[in-house]
């Protein structure tokens, strides 16, 4: 069943990634171009990336549980560069 209308509207996908893409492209030119705006462009970077492993480590750890969560030599390992990152961050 269609709703008149609605679907002649829509844009197909790769369309939709065609304009997503294009205006990516030209934000990220406008910030790259002067000094300023890579500082920004890094800045933000770290904090979103930072972030995103911090919350994994921590959602890691609510699933398994703090005991089995650092029987595991890569967790150990995970959590003491995501802390060390998040130190230096605040330092620098």
């Amino acid at each position: 069943m269609e709703v008149a209308g609605l679907t002649a509207a829509r844009k197909t996908p790769p369309e939709n990634y065609d304009t997503v893409i294009t205006w990516t492209k030209k934000q990220a030119t406008q910030l790259i171009d002067n000094e300023a705006g890579r500082c920004l462009l890094a800045d933000y970077a770290e904090f979103v990336f930072l972030g995103l492993f911090v919350f994994e480590m921590l959602f890691k750890m609510y699933g398994l549980g703090a005991h089995l969560y650092f029987q595991s030599s890569f967790n150990i390992f995970d959590c003491v560069v995501c802390s060390l990152a998040e130190r230096l961050s605040s330092v620098l």
